[in-house]
């Protein structure tokens, strides 16, 4: 699913190839995922401009948009997949809360 879904996200298209080669992914498999993911991602850009091409600038609006969805989901979830075994005990979601604190004072601070 990360070679077929690559395609369409941009740092994950760079990564994936060297993931699936890490991974020990067969060169068999790792072809007609690329081949599809890669025609999905040609026709997705071809029926945005073919429904819009009276309105480039609009294309670019919506196309810009689902790159943003696109890759603001994996890092969201890479940060609450991170965030979670470092914030399970008590005392670490205290000390998380007063790094903030620190943080927010040194701002207030600096600000005037």
């Amino acid at each position: 699913m990360a070679i077929l879904g690559g395609r369409l996200i941009g740092i994950v298209r760079a990564v994936a190839p060297l993931v699936a080669g890490a991974s020990r992914m067969s060169f068999a498999r790792f072809p007609p995922y690329d081949v599809v993911g890669s025609g999905l991602w040609a026709a997705t850009f071809v029926l945005i401009g073919y429904f819009s091409w009276r309105n480039i600038d609009k294309a670019a609006e919506i196309a810009a948009r689902g790159t943003l969805a696109g890759g603001a989901t994996p890092a969201v979830g890479v940060a609450v997949v991170a965030a979670h075994p470092m914030l399970r005990t008590p005392e670490r979601r205290a000390k998380a809360r007063r790094w903030m604190r620190e943080r927010r004072a040194g701002r207030h601070n600096a600000a005037q």
